[in-house]
């Protein structure tokens, strides 16, 4: 397989170049100026999935597969995923159960209703929109599943008093 080297540099190309300041040039992109944000900016932007790899996950254990742009889509939720330092997770698409490796981007198999139980040791969940809805909802597993209230025993009291 042949690869053009025109396409190697443009992958490689800086941020920024002599005499082509954003100011000068009036283009002022918020992801070429990554190099003048704070790590916390950073991070917050990677966790709202304002940063994305485009890295496309692999699928190896599911049938039938998925379009370019649903790969898309999920690798942009596995981006929100990694930012949250998660491992592995269970990715709901277009009515469709994955089973996904966050850093490897490997999707591991598909959770079939006609196979059976099949646990899964898993630390997020997350249901990634079809191009039809909207972004994607991130469901926290452990350790921080479900918080409750700080005042929940006086608003269990509270309750109990009323009947």
């Amino acid at each position: 397989m042949a690869i053009d080297g025109r396409l190697l540099l443009q992958r490689l190309e800086p941020a920024v170049r002599p005499g082509e300041s954003p100011v000068a040039t009036g283009r002022q992109d918020p992801q070429r100026a990554i190099d003048h944000r704070s790590f916390a900016d950073l991070l917050r932007s990677a966790r709202a999935g304002a940063i994305a790899s485009d890295r496309l996950p692999v699928a190896e254990g599911i049938g039938e597969e998925l379009p370019p742009e649903s790969m898309s889509r999920i690798g942009k939720a596995l981006d929100m995923l990694e930012a949250e330092g998660r491992d592995r997770a269970v990715i709901v698409y277009a009515n469709r159960t994955l089973v996904a490796n966050v850093r490897t981007r490997t999707i591991e198999g598909e959770l079939l209703a006609h196979e059976g139980p099949a646990p899964q040791a898993v630390d997020a969940a997350v249901r990634v929109p079809t191009p039809d809805e909207d972004r994607p909802n991130v469901i926290p597993g452990p350790p921080r599943a479900v918080l409750a209230p700080p005042n929940v025993l006086e608003l269990l009291e509270a309750r109990d008093s009323h009947t």
